[in-house]
């Protein structure tokens, strides 16, 4: 059974929700003022009212579950094709790029920086553009692209003065990455063009899964990709551009980045179906770095001094269960990794607008500190205190939370696949982060200091947009918890093609 098939349409909605934000994103660039702010949150809405159209046609299209809906196809120039589909892992993901680009908007204005909501189209526009991408040449492009906005949004709208070293930091991992998965995308065409194509290269994923790939090379072809791609997860041990990334960087540039998690998908969408003797093999070498990350990442966020050093630790920690997850090549475990990427992703990105908001407030990101002056929130503090523990409970699975359902998945998938050993490793690093979450969240909101510090006035008056990101957070993040059937239906009408896959062994061998 081929992973994908197509299912062609009319109306081309896929491009229209790339070329939206991307029109709008270069006309604010060269506007300010109230027209920017205004076309800007105008054209992020149409953007999610489109997402959400392209949900309810993807829903209504009950005989397509193994199909790829409103697929367009074009060339564009020698081998590049512009050839994208949406199946419910695309629907899912440009939900929650819908969703967060708003909000991230919300924040830059909030923080007076409006002449970032046009770069910000830009990245959702790229962002969208890869998650319907069948093509990996097109998806590469779209990954140098991204890199290349987020690097600017940092270096210009960086929290701290001295963010030098740390985007040269960043730049210099992605690079890696972006060479790696480069070279592995380059790698397939020349073996496609070598089997199938008679001279002619191929970057499309139709096409490729058709190869033979010899086993050596198809190891080295995982490897190229997967490094490639967990630099920018980014997994224990290529982790080392997060926490002074997010210390120093922008709000906007890691809720984008971080918040949306294009690496899961991009392993889902490419690497799990086109090397899977590779991953096969691998499996758990992959599965022990994954729980050596999760205590690792654990014990020092524990040890951090500065909330959002911490919160990087944290991340790198709950991705290392992702990635758990998603090696168990079972239907429960790809399910969980796509629950847990959607309800990590969202609250990670909830987490860093309050820690900017906190900010904003505080002048101060160390948790030592924090206990004093967070009364200079004023009104705002428990509504900030609320959205940060219903974040935070979603990062350990708490129920109520579309955590939950993705973490009691990876339990079941896992005990299944690997015993209780994993299992059991896995558990105890998720109560690990939990007693890291409720001491972050004691010494911050419960633990005032015995001299406070003065907070000028204003900042004790409460911003409207304040109230907007907050009670996002928390509507968000408990509506998708509560109410988990419209994710479960996109994944299942998703990921039984990728189980088929290492359903019945041994796999085909490629030779």
């Amino acid at each position: 059974m081929n992973y994908i098939e197509m299912s062609q349409t009319g109306w081309p909605l896929l491009l229209s929700l790339q070329l939206l934000p991307l029109i709008a994103g270069f006309m604010i660039l060269r506007a300010s003022g109230r027209f920017a702010i205004s076309l800007a949150l105008g054209v992020s809405l149409v953007e999610l009212g489109l997402s959400l159209w392209l949900y309810q046609a993807f829903m209504a299209e009950k005989g397509a579950a193994h199909s790829f809906l409103f697929a367009e196809q074009f060339q564009i120039w020698s081998s590049l094709v512009y050839h994208v589909g949406a199946d419910g892992m695309s629907v899912l993901f440009i939900l929650l790029t819908a969703i967060i680009t708003p909000l991230t908007m919300l924040f830059a204005i909030f923080r007076k920086q409006s002449s970032v909501l046009g770069v910000t189209l830009l990245v959702e526009a790229v962002l969208i553009s890869q998650f319907v991408s069948l093509d990996l040449l097109w998806f590469w492009i779209m990954s140098i692209l991204e890199v290349g906005l987020i690097v600017y949004i940092t270096s210009r709208w960086a929290h701290d003065w001295d963010s030098g070293p740390m985007i040269k930091r960043f730049f210099q991992f992605m690079l890696t990455g972006l060479i790696l998965t480069g070279i592995g995308v380059f790698m397939l065409a020349w073996l496609y063009s070598d089997q199938i194509g008679k001279g002619a290269w191929s970057f499309d994923l139709l096409a490729l899964q058709k190869l033979q790939i010899p086993i050596e090379l198809e190891h080295i072809i995982f490897f190229l990709l997967f490094y490639g791609i967990a630099v920018r997860i980014p997994l224990f041990p290529v982790h080392g551009w997060l926490p002074s990334f997010l210390e120093k960087g922008s709000i906007a540039a890691p809720a984008l980045f971080l918040g949306i998690k294009v690496g899961i998908f991009a392993l889902l969408r490419f690497v799990i179906p086109l090397t899977p003797n590779a991953i096969a093999e691998w499996q758990y070498m992959l599965i022990a770095v994954a729980v050596v990350g999760i205590f690792y990442a654990a014990l020092l966020a524990i040890q951090q001094s500065n909330l959002r050093r911490a919160l990087a630790f944290a991340a790198i920690s709950h991705t290392s269960i992702v990635v758990i997850a998603l090696f168990t090549l079972n239907k429960l475990g790809f399910s969980s990794s796509l629950l847990l990427s959607i309800g990590f992703g969202f609250a990670i990105a909830g987490l860093f607008w309050i820690t900017g908001i906190i900010r904003e407030r505080t002048d101060t990101m160390r948790i030592s500190e924090l206990g004093n002056l967070i009364e200079g929130l004023g009104k705002i503090g428990p509504l900030i205190a609320i959205s940060f523990v219903v974040g935070s409970l979603t990062l350990i699975g708490m129920p109520g939370t579309l955590g939950f359902e993705g973490m009691h998945f990876m339990l079941e998938a896992s005990i299944q696949r690997f015993g209780a050993l994993v299992t059991i490793l896995a558990a105890l690093g998720n109560v690990l982060a939990a007693g890291f979450i409720l001491l972050v969240f004691q010494r911050i909101f419960l633990g005032a200091g015995e001299e406070n510090q003065h907070i000028p006035a204003q900042q004790t008056q409460t911003h409207w947009l304040e109230i907007v990101l907050a009670a996002s957070v928390i509507i968000f993040t408990l509506f998708m918890g509560l109410h988990p059937d419209p994710s479960l239906t996109l994944i299942e009408h998703t990921i039984q093609p990728l189980a088929d896959i290492y359903a019945q062994p041994p796999l085909h061998t490629g030779h």
